[in-house]
């Protein structure tokens, strides 16, 4: 993969560029589906290959289903990481809608290259992400949502509302007054298999050999055992909302 594979293509993406933290840069893609483009066709390649490397197996045909118009097309915005000097390090994109008066922001796929992991660069691009959508969306509470297998990904969601609420909870269970919302971002998600109670959803990652190369685990005992739930292709639904969003 080029040192410049980003730095020379800067000018030809439709891309807002940001600074991280850490040296990193950030680069928002709108619409998403400019990544289509056949003149992109070594990026897209290039991020497979950043990809493989997030997860520790072969992701090329999870891909397949990504870079179409329908997933693109469905997204709000699309991230390119850079190091700093046009090496692609990492990827992200969300998703948004209104659901029972929430602004539920969703991140539908995201992944870093293992040395960049821990930089704070995740956390920086769902900030960057969730202060947008606050200043499109300003009546509105917002709402963290993320499906996942990861124990690392619920801990920074408990880290970035620490005054509000992550369902479901370290017993693993959904309190009553927040089912409702559970089970209708599953149905916007078209998760059919979500039990509210629980968050967990059944049969998300039909992967042979599972998700990742090696399931990763958190520092936090408490994080692992609400995880260890899951089966092999099972995920969880994972609802952090601001202090103000909930009763």
């Amino acid at each position: 993969m080029s040192a410049t594979l980003l730095e020379g293509r800067q000018e030809r993406l439709p891309a807002e560029i940001r600074p991280l933290p850490g040296g990193f840069s950030l680069l928002s893609v709108t619409p998403p589906t400019a990544l289509l483009d056949a003149a992109h066709e070594e990026l897209r390649a290039a991020i497979v290959a950043v990809s493989d490397q997030a997860f520790g197996r072969p992701t090329a045909r999870s891909w397949d289903d990504k870079f179409t118009v329908e997933f693109l097309g469905q997204l709000s915005r699309f991230y390119l990481v850079d190091d700093g000097g046009g090496a692609l390090v990492g990827w992200s994109g969300y998703r948004a809608r209104t659901i029972a008066r929430e602004r539920i922001v969703y991140f539908t796929s995201s992944g870093l290259l293992p040395h960049c992991q821990g930089s704070g660069v995740i956390p920086s691009v769902q900030r960057l992400a969730m202060g947008q959508e606050a200043r499109r969306h300003p009546g509105l509470p917002l709402t963290l949502a993320i499906r996942t297998r990861n124990p690392h990904a619920y801990r920074l969601a408990t880290q970035r509302f620490p005054r509000g609420l992550v369902v479901p909870g370290l017993d693993g269970r959904v309190p009553a007054h927040r089912r409702a919302v559970v089970a209708a971002v599953a149905s916007w998600l078209d998760l059919t298999d979500v039990d509210p109670a629980t968050a967990i959803a059944r049969g998300v990652y039909p992967i042979e050999g599972g998700l990742y190369g090696e399931e990763p685990r958190s520092g936090e005992p408490a994080i692992n055992d609400l995880f260890a739930r899951l089966g092999p292709q099972d995920a969880i639904l994972v609802l952090a909302a601001a202090a103000n969003a909930v009763p």
